[in-house]
């Protein structure tokens, strides 16, 4: 062999070398959904594209007697449309794709049929290269699994359906894990299975009693703790209780939805400076808080806002926190008292309070809540000014429930001739005591006018309503709307 000959072999040994070190790292291995006659098995792999999943099964803890040939493994099983999706090109279409979500999370599921009642068997995740040769980073341990005996008649039979989609859009393909105190082993199911997209189901009569050796009798309000397997779903698990009847159901659907931490997160406070004024807005500062009391910057979600006092706005659910803080958020309270915001993580359990009391509205209250040390000067605070320039005097600010110290649309939003009707629509606050205002219209600007007037509420917008106001123009071709407010 001459020395190109011998280089070109050592180069081509060398690129096959390179090609057999991409292995799969496999972890997590646990066992689930055990029957008389089977079970399933989920794993993490480090690759969605490294290598195919195999299992190895044994009837011996050494794992030398193999019975793989003696039972059927499906991967990625899969419960939607079983019946249709034989001849329904949609569902295969449909099927294949959340199998593919599954691959893509980097999860494994293999589900074993065949199996003999109480029988161990150890089995071993595994993971081939597309010539068929093992490419694991290390062999994984044998894992033991031991079928029940028997499938006890359960006499309260409980689905259990969990939304995820609420909380977690973009779920399907997790897959999620419920666990019982006392049951041996938990029960698995596919986000977007059983054609429930953003949803898992589970069969709650599948759940083994402590022995392991048939179905358990659930009674009263047992603990479920819930957690996902696959990469990107969200940490940490979630623990609710359902409260059982003790008598004879048939497969009864309870609905929930997946609540869960955010990692890190202890409390929210909710922070507001100066006194709050029915009808007006009251601007609060929320701040994600850990352990230490320490602002939570990694925070970038919502809560949502609740209070034991009437609100106008301001209730539900916020815009999505900037490195832990979401500032200037703004409720209106519709009356006088006191009450308290209660902020919780929207899909969440973490909670901040803020007591707050509310002052009756009146022009005097308003004025000093916007102007402070200058609610005296009429310059400034009177009827007439206009501070903010925005064109608006803070007579008809008060009444439309603008700001006056910052620049706002006109009071009148639109106008124009509907038929044999001069209409235009206003904005009026709810709630703005002391005012006495007028609708005025003329034809020509010499003679304002307040006959002919009718008037209508188009639409609520929280602390105001959206007002029309019509008037008959006969064969006038001009006509000019206003509003005139005063305080007596």
């Amino acid at each position: 062999m001459n020395t190109l000959t011998r280089l070109l072999t050592l180069l081509a040994f060398g690129l096959t070398a390179l090609a057999a070190r991409a292995t799969v790292a496999i972890t997590a291995a646990d066992k689930a959904n055990i029957t008389p006659a089977g079970f399933t098995v989920l794993w993490r792999v480090d690759s969605a594209t490294g290598g195919s999943p195999r299992l190895d099964v044994f009837s011996n803890a050494a794992g030398t007697v193999s019975v793989r040939s003696q039972l059927a493994v499906e991967f990625f099983p899969l419960e939607m449309n079983d019946t249709a999706v034989k001849n329904t090109a949609t569902q295969r279409d449909a099927r294949r794709a959340l199998q593919d979500a599954v691959r893509a999370r980097k999860a494994v599921l293999a589900r074993v049929t065949g199996a003999q009642p109480g029988t161990t068997y150890y089995v071993r995740p595994r993971s081939v290269d597309a010539s068929g040769n093992p490419n694991e980073t290390a062999l994984a341990p044998l894992l033991t699994v031991t079928t029940s005996q028997e499938t006890a008649f359960v006499a309260e039979s409980r689905q259990l359906r969990v939304d995820f989609q609420t909380c977690f859009p973009g779920s399907d393909g997790l897959i999620a894990r419920l666990s019982l105190a006392g049951a041996p082993t938990p029960l698995v199911s596919v986000i977007g299975d059983h054609d429930q997209p953003g949803r898992a189901f589970f069969d709650l009569t599948l759940l083994l009693n402590a022995a392991g050796t048939t179905n358990a009798e659930l009674g009263g309000t047992p603990a479920f703790t819930l957690d996902i397997v696959g990469d990107n779903g969200p940490p940490g698990s979630y623990s609710n209780s359902i409260s059982l009847q003790n008598a004879y159901v048939v497969a009864k659907l309870e609905d929930t939805t997946f609540v869960i931490g955010f990692p890190g997160l202890v409390s929210f406070t909710v922070e507001g400076s100066g006194s709050a004024l029915a009808g007006v807005p009251y601007p609060v500062t929320i701040k994600a808080r850990a352990a230490d009391n320490s602002v939570l910057t990694s925070f970038n979600g919502t809560v949502t806002v609740a209070a034991t006092a009437p609100l106008y706005s301001g209730a539900g659910v916020t815009p999505i926190f900037t490195a832990g803080v979401l500032t200037g958020y703004e409720v209106i309270p519709s009356a006088a008292g006191s009450g308290q915001l209660i902020a919780t993580r929207t899909c969440g359990l973490e909670t901040g309070l803020h007591n707050y009391t509310a002052a009756a509205l009146t022009y005097t209250a308003w004025k000093q809540f916007y102007f402070g040390a200058n609610a005296g000067n009429a310059a400034i605070s009177g009827l007439d000014a206009d501070p903010d320039g925005d064109g608006i005097k803070n007579g008809l600010e008060y009444f439309a429930g603008y700001s006056p110290v910052i620049g706002n649309k006109q009071v009148i939003e639109s106008e124009g001739l509907d038929g044999t009707d001069f209409v235009f629509t206003y904005r009026k606050a709810k709630l703005a005591p002391g005012l006495t205002p007028t609708v005025q219209w003329t034809p020509d600007l010499s003679l304002w006018r307040t006959d002919l007037v009718t008037q209508t509420q188009l639409a609520d917008q929280g602390a105001t309503v959206l007002m029309e106001a019509r008037i008959p123009t006969g064969t006038r071709t001009d006509s000019f709307g206003r509003i005139k407010v005063s305080i007596p």
